[in-house]
């Protein structure tokens, strides 16, 4: 800490003051803006009678640092609104164009200021570093543009100026950083006597989220530390009040370091003055609001929870803070900023010292981001409830409605063969596979309400697009359901080097295998690269180089390198993978030793690598799209998220290589029967997801194949020898079977007792040699298509906790015996083993917040902590299986009593204002909110807080009849305690207008018929159920439960060992010890089949608008 001596000295220097550092920044800016530098053509630039570009501030070739402003001096005044990207173009030599922005610091001066990283690793930076070379280029009339820069007066630049040079061949801060100041970042002060242009971007107290509310930390004549609103107190940052909510900006004399452990609590925090006379830190949320400024940069300390009272905050910059080049601060500074807060002095209420304030979570954000309060990293059972864009939502994301008239069942035959295209195909179907209806499946999703594939009937899938199955009711598969990729063709003619060897399909999203022989007007030098899945380029199996080897030595001299097989998921070498099919994607293998490579030159040629997959992440747990259970002994312990964004394919395998009879590559004198072709790569399997609410059942011969296909023998020279490359198999693909019931592999149980086979594949085909009998037995080994690698396979149940096994009261995969008394259960029954997976919809859904800090609320003067006490209310709290529950008169959500309840005819105590919006209550009409209570908390923390009113309901009505009612939802509230001298208190509520007008016109309307009454209703939590608030169907229940820690003397809740552990009654909290209590959290349970009748396409999903937790301190 800085004494005042030593502050004042420091002070003085200059490194705080606005003005200082301005003037100091602007003359670092202008250093050789007067040096004349030359045109593109090498011509002086002048000042003439035109407008021109006098100076660059980057010399011609030099190495520029990747922060450092680039300055442009013309010789009038600049329209600013022509200065653009089309007119000053910095780009990379690759094209890639410089970011950052442009602005005027004098009439003459045009500054590009790029943009300072935010990233560890620079790569946000609008110049990147590593040495890579720049053009500034700005165009001028001589280069035939008709739009360039142009003076104020609109006069066009007349000549096109170029500029070269690069940023600094290194990734150490310190070199391609450009240090505009020396030393470690200062804070900057406004001065309140010498003023300059630049203060407004000096360091102050952000009020109510408002940028534009600012109170400055300033020095005054005296070079005392002063703020720029005296008297001032700073707000308490309330939950519930956003206008109450404070930030200190830090306003830096020069760029900082971005790096996540800089800008931090580590080295960046708020403090307050206890009772005792300690500065103790704050929970801080620090964040880079702005780096490169043209005053340096500005951080923004965000206090986390409520500040103490009567006491002062302060922002404190840590020892090791750092600017852009890494130097740091020795020692801590905390004396340029402190503001004393506000002191809670009610006169009308009683204790006058204690306030009220609520967590309100409206799940306007959800995910990581620090505006949301989500744990996504909560572990549940069952999947997250959808929390976001303003609700929180039961997970019941279902796309099926049963098909047309709901009741679309489609039956393929024994017998049947049937062609689905992804692209469109029309089915037949109706009740009980009545053929009644034609639906038209678009982008391959079938809308059912059954699906069932009889024994020795098939759908055999092909096209560009994934299978999406979306059945309402159960899918029954004792057919076969062929997804596989197809297989590619051998080449079966002669003398045909005019002609490209098309890789073979991929089916339902996978991949194309790669063509053999892609040049057709010379020799090949290997075969081409698989397909990714929906045709990404190059990201299959690798194509065989191409072998030659002079025709003199024969033809198996010159066999080439085979094709690399496609790789979906990572090799599985163990496992029990039928024979006839491979887990472990494989290399094409070498060609003959005695030819070379075309590519490589060397000896011999190579085969195609196996493709890089989808999963490049080191971990090999997550190899999977959705989230799985880590399950130990019986009990949940871990989720682990899935690479996969979606539903994937597989991947093509690589085409052969082709065989050249030469001395050299390319052939001499090539001509279309030169060299033999190499065979192409065989297709990914496809993408398949089915979504079912009922079982999906596989019987006796049913089958799921999702295989990758064949890659196709090479040319032959004498019957079947294949000389030329062997193309590599395509991988499985991606299959995902999602059931809100259950998926059955024993035929409904009548298969319980029978052998094990693979119900569902998603394999690669293996090592490919081809025909042998015309092949030299020493030339077996060489040029054959690398083996296609294996998909991935995902079984997504109600209960992905318990394992497979035969009972379907006890698992959620059915299995028969053999296969659950197996050590992989799942192993048993498909290849590869499938994952047990939370589902990504159906009945049960959770979600759970953050812990949140209640700050300082519990911090008195006196040094006794104080107790914080909770409310809610519309929950079951006794003990039992329905606490937590909200509750409810048959389907609608039960209305809590209210906190007013009186005529509003003919009152004196209250009245309608004159903005017919707006009800006054005074006098009497208080007492409900002074007297009452509610759970053991008196309802004045209503007027202690009137924020704390919002969204509760305002309903009118008619005494003699209730049901003539209308109900206002309730804007904004204010208490007025008017004069110190009781009596002429005034809690003003304004309402939205409802569905007849305003509060007036509802009133006037009705006032004839009877007596009109007001009531004040609660509202703690919004349920909203087919657009309708408060319904909730009785087929469904939300649930609702709180749990307390404290802090673990780190700043951290002690989440192992709650103070109160889950629980539907919050005002268990109220027990606790004063001062106990930091940190809090809410869990919400969502259950859409609470009666267990089963969910149906007319399920409707229940959203939560907003929920609140009051507290008083």
């Amino acid at each position: 800490m800085f004494e005042r001596s030593q502050l004042h000295a420091f002070l003085v220097k200059g490194a705080l003051t606005a003005t200082t550092v301005a003037l100091a920044a602007h003359a670092s800016h202008g250093a050789g803006l007067t040096q004349r530098h030359s045109t593109s053509n090498g011509a002086p630039l002048e000042k003439g009678a035109e407008f021109e570009l006098l100076s660059i501030s980057v010399p011609e070739g030099a190495v520029w640092q990747i922060n450092r402003e680039i300055v442009f001096l013309f010789s009038e005044a600049v329209d600013f609104s022509s200065v653009g990207l089309n007119t000053i173009s910095i780009q990379s030599s690759g094209g890639m164009p410089a970011t950052g922005s442009f602005f005027l610091r004098h009439p003459f001066t045009l500054v590009f200021q790029p943009t300072c990283p935010t990233r560890d690793d620079f790569s946000d930076a609008g110049l990147q570093p590593g040495g890579v070379s720049y053009m500034i280029r700005v165009v001028g009339r001589d280069s035939g543009a008709t739009n360039t820069v142009r003076s104020l007066d609109g006069d066009f630049l007349e000549h096109t100026h170029v500029r070269h040079f690069s940023t600094p061949a290194s990734s150490q801060p310190a070199i391609v950083f450009f240090d505009r100041v020396p030393g470690p970042p200062r804070p900057v002060l406004r001065h309140q006597v010498i003023r300059h242009s630049t203060d407004d971007d000096a360091t102050h107290l952000e009020v109510g989220g408002d940028p534009n509310r600012r109170v400055y930390f300033e020095l005054d004549a005296d070079l005392e530390p002063v703020l720029s609103v005296p008297g001032f107190r700073a707000p308490l940052n309330l939950y519930g009040e956003p206008s109450s909510a404070v930030a200190v900006v830090i306003a830096f004399n020069q760029p900082v370091n971005p790096s996540t452990s800089n800008i931090s609590e580590n080295r960046l925090r708020l403090e307050f003055l206890d009772c005792t006379g300690t500065w103790r830190a704050l929970d801080t949320r620090v964040t880079l609001a702005a780096n490169c400024t043209e005053i340096g940069a500005r951080v923004r300390l965000e206090p986390i929870g409520v500040l103490p009272s009567a006491s002062e905050l302060r922002a404190v910059v840590q020892p090791g803070f750092q600017d852009l080049v890494g130097q740091a601060n020795l020692v801590s500074i905390d004396e340029f900023a402190r503001v004393p807060t506000t002191t809670v002095e009610f006169t009308s209420l009683a204790p006058a010292d204690v306030l009220s304030d609520e967590l309100r979570e409206d799940f306007d954000f959800g995910g990581d981001g620090p505006a949301s309060l989500q744990d996504t990293g909560a572990l549940f059972d069952s999947p997250q409830a959808e929390w976001g864009n303003g609700v929180l939502s039961a997970a019941f994301s279902f796309e099926g409605t049963g098909g047309p008239n709901g009741d679309f069942d489609w039956v393929v035959r024994t017998g049947q063969f049937f062609i689905f295209d992804t692209v469109a195909t029309p089915i037949v179907g109706g009740p009980g596979g009545i053929p009644t209806t034609t639906q038209m499946a678009v982008n391959g999703v079938v809308d059912v309400r059954h699906l069932t594939i009889e024994a020795g009937g098939e759908i055999r899938v092909q096209g560009p697009n994934p299978m999406r199955i979306h059945a309402t009711g159960d899918v029954r598969i004792e057919g076969k359901l062929n997804l596989s990729g197809f297989n590619a063709k051998d080449v079966a003619t002669l003398n045909t080097g005019n002609q490209v060897e098309l890789g073979a399909a991929g089916v339902a999203g996978g991949g194309r295998g790669g063509n053999a022989n892609e040049v057709i007007t010379n020799s090949t030098p290997r075969g081409g690269r698989g397909r990714g899945p929906f045709g990404q380029p190059n990201a299959g199996g690798q194509g065989g180089e191409t072998g030659y080897a002079p025709a003199n030595l024969g033809k198996n001299a010159r066999r080439p390198g085979g094709g690399g097989g496609g790789r979906f998921a990572r090799d599985i070498a163990s496992g029990s993978t039928p024979a006839g099919f491979s887990l472990v994607a494989t290399a094409g293998t070498n060609g003959h030793p005695s030819g070379r490579g075309a590519e490589s030159g060397v000896s011999p040629s190579r085969g195609g690598d196996p493709g890089p997959g989808a999963f490049l992440d080191a971990a090999p747990n997550n190899d999977f799209f959705g989230v799985r259970p880590v399950v130990s002994g019986g009990q949940l312990v871990d989720l682990i998220r899935g690479e996969l964004a979606g539903l994937w394919a597989g991947y093509g395998g690589g085409g052969g290589g082709n065989a050249d009879p030469a001395n050299t590559f390319p052939t001499p004198s090539w001509n279309f029967a030169s060299d033999e072709k190499g065979g192409p790569g065989g297709g990914g399997g496809g993408g398949l997801r089915v979504k079912a609410l009922g079982r999906i059942i596989f019987g006796p011969s049913g089958e799921i194949k999702a295989n990758g296909g064949f890659g196709g023998t090479g040319e032959n020279t004498n019957f079947l020898d294949h000389v030329g490359g062997t193309g590599g198999g395509g991988s499985g693909g991606h299959v995902i079977l999602e059931s809100a019931t259950l998926i059955d592999f024993t035929d409904g149980g009548s298969n319980t007792g029978g052998p094990l086979r693979d119900w569902i594949q998603a394999c690669g085909p293996p090592v490919k040699t081809g025909p042998l009998q015309y092949v030299d037995p020493k030339s077996h080994g060489y040029s054959n298509g690398g083996a296609g690698g294996g998909g991935v396979v995902q079984l997504h149940v109600p209960d992905s906790l318990s394992p497979p096994g035969t009972n379907p009261a006890t698992s959620d995969i059915v299995v028969p015996l053999l296969a659950a008394a197996s050590p992989n259960p799942l192993d048993s029954v498909m290849s590869p083993p499938g994952f047990a997976m939370i589902p990504t919809f159906g009945a049960r859904s959770q979600a759970r917040s953050r812990w949140i800090s209640i700050g300082e609320a519990d911090q008195q003067t006196s040094c006794v902590p104080a107790l914080v006490s909770f409310l809610f209310g519309g929950l079951e709290t006794a003990p039992g299986p329905d606490e937590g529950k909200i509750l409810t008169s048959g389907s609608a959500v039960t209305e809590l009593a209210p906190l007013l309840d009186e005529n509003l005819e003919g009152s004196s105590t209250i009245k309608i204002l004159p903005d017919e919006v707006t009800l006054a209550l005074r006098g009497a009409a208080l007492d409900p909110f002074r007297t009452g209570s509610s759970s053991g908390i008196s309802n004045d923390i209503y007027l202690r807080t009137p924020a704390l009113l919002h969204d509760f309901v305002l309903r009118i009505d008619l005494v003699e009849d209730p049901l003539i009612t209308q109900g206002f939802r309730v804007a904004s509230a204010v208490y007025d305690e008017g004069r110190i001298s009781l009596g002429d208190e005034e809690l003003r509520v304004t309402v939205t207008e409802g569905g007849v007008g305003t509060l007036q016109d509802f009133f006037d309307a009705i006032v004839r018929l009877g007596t009109v009454r007001c009531r004040l209703i609660p509202s703690f939590v919004r349920v909203v159920t087919g657009g309708v608030e408060n319904r909730l169907p009785s087929t469904s229940f939300v649930r609702l439960r709180f749990q307390a820690a404290e802090d673990d003397g780190l700043g951290n809740p002690d989440e192992a060992n709650p103070l109160v552990d889950w629980t539907g009654d919050i005002t268990s909290f109220n027990a606790l010890p004063p001062g106990a209590l930091q940190f809090f959290r809410f869990e919400v349970e969502f259950d859409l089949d609470a009666q267990g009748m089963g969910l149906s396409a007319g399920t409707e999903p229940v959203t939560l608008d907003f929920l609140r937790v009051p507290f008083v301190f």
